[in-house]
C-alpha cells in the first residue's frame, strides 16, 4: 500500500525542517506540529496516490529525492494537484471512508490561488 502526505512548503523547506530535527536544532514537537500545520492531505487513498505516481512518470514532479527505498519525496505545483485532491477528498468524505486520513481545509481551498505554489509530496510504501 502506497501512503501519501501533501504538505503546503516546497521540498527544499520539507527537507531543511527534517535537517533541523535531525540535526537536533528543534525539537520532536516542534518538527510535528510544523508538518502538522502545514498538512494539506494525507492519506492512502488509492486513487490519489495513482495519481500522483503518473505525476512523477510523466515528469511533472520539479524535484525528486528518495531518502530510503521506501519512501520518495516529490516537488509537484499546486495547480496539478489540486483539482484531484478536492475531488477526492469530497469522494471519501461523501462515502465516509478512511482512506483520506486528515486534510487541512483552508489550505486545500488556498491551493486554487497559488497554482505555481511547489507542495511537498511524501509517498511511503507501507505494508
Amino acid at each position: 500500500m502506497l501512503s501519501f502526505s501533501i504538505y503546503h512548503m516546497t521540498l527544499a523547506e520539507f527537507e531543511a525542517l527534517g535537517g533541523q530535527f535531525c540535526r537536533q536544532e528543534i525539537s520532536p514537537l516542534h518538527y510535528q506540529n510544523e508538518l502538522a500545520r502545514r498538512l494539506v492531505v494525507s492519506g492512502f487513498d488509492s486513487d490519489t496516490a495513482q495519481y500522483i505516481v503518473g505525476l512523477q512518470r510523466q515528469g511533472k514532479a520539479d524535484t525528486v529525492s528518495r531518502p530510503n527505498p521506501w519512501t520518495t519525496y516529490l516537488g509537484i505545483r499546486a495547480a496539478l494537484l489540486h483539482g484531484k485532491l478536492t475531488e477526492r477528498v469530497d469522494d471519501v468524505e461523501s462515502r465516509l471512508l478512511r482512506d483520506i486520513r486528515k486534510v487541512g481545509k483552508p489550505l486545500l481551498k488556498q491551493l486554487a490561488s497559488q497554482p505555481e505554489q511547489e507542495l511537498a509530496v511524501v509517498l511511503t510504501e507501507e505494508n
